[in-house]
């Protein structure tokens, strides 16, 4: 248990990261703001849930670029929030808590194409009077038409416990399909290495709107660097694993200006809303 601590974060982290090839995004050289027909440039700026409580807050510098993504909890409280700075040739992105304390920093090199080739994340925590570090390595490959094809994700937890030093290791490989421009299956294969090896498989497969567009943009997410992005809505879901599979289905609400301003996701009886906010200039 205390060496998942790193690596669930880790994981979470990576999901959302390498889930970027969801995500519209033609260029690769930086945020795609929402053009409106009026041609302003719109970018999203806050995320709300259906009661209207404000679920992340968005912040963006002078060329559009996201700089800042805050996370709030139920009672809109600040619960973490991550920074994103941008250099020649790498992209870091700092994770803090709601006292500003720093929880890990992720940091991208970005290659001759403008997309991240590696991304590496060092973490550390005290538990029960020993000091843990997690390093988390991974590698993106893309296609010739730009989309995150392949991930690898490796990751190491050492411990200052003498009766558990580790070094602990495992690996997540994303396998990625694409057609149409749209993201249509993922593959992901978890592997625990070591003296007793273990190794699951989990599939995911995307239906999508092929008559809307996904016009978002990097304004809800910190991914452009990772690839092109779908070029439609999903419309569905469905992850399947060795306990079985569940999907989830997406409806949209999209304003005259073509925005998509509702997002309502359903998994069985479970519906969850989200509302955008866009700032146009």
């Amino acid at each position: 248990m205390k060496t998942s601590k790193i690596t669930l974060s880790a994981l979470t982290l990576s999901f959302l990261l390498i889930a970027g090839s969801c995500s519209n995004d033609d260029d690769g050289d930086g945020p795609n703001p929402n053009p409106n027909p009026g041609g302003k440039t719109c970018l999203i700026t806050q995320e709300n849930d259906g009661d209207g409580h404000v679920e992340i807050k968005y912040e963006y510098d002078s060329k559009n670029r996201l700089t800042k993504v805050s996370d709030f909890d139920d009672a809109g409280k600040l619960d973490e929030y991550s920074t994103i700075a941008y250099n020649t040739d790498k992209v870091v992105v700092t994770n803090f808590d709601d006292d500003n304390s720093k929880e890990g920093e992720f940091t991208y090199t970005i290659g001759a194409n403008g997309y991240a080739s590696k991304g590496e994340w060092t973490e550390t925590y005290e538990e029960d009077g020993f000091t843990y570090t997690g390093v988390i390595v991974v590698t993106y490959q893309y296609d010739g038409a730009g989309y995150l094809a392949k991930s690898v994700m490796e990751t190491t937890v050492t411990s200052t416990d003498p009766e558990n030093p580790g070094p602990f290791k495992s690996r997540l490989t994303t396998e990625n399909t694409y057609t149409g421009g749209n993201l249509t299956a993922s593959k992901n294969t978890n592997e625990i290495l070591g003296d007793m090896p273990f190794t699951s498989v989990s599939n995911s497969t995307y239906e999508y709107y092929t008559d809307k567009e996904d016009n978002r943009g990097s304004g809800s997410n910190i991914r452009f660097f990772l690839g092109k992005g779908s070029k439609n809505l999903v419309k569905k879901e469905t992850h399947t694993s060795e306990g079985g599979s569940n999907s989830i289905e997406y409806t949209y609400e999209i304003n005259g200006d073509k925005q998509v301003t509702k997002e309502t996701s359903k998994v069985g009886t479970d519906t969850s809303v989200t509302s955008y906010i866009y700032t146009c200039k």
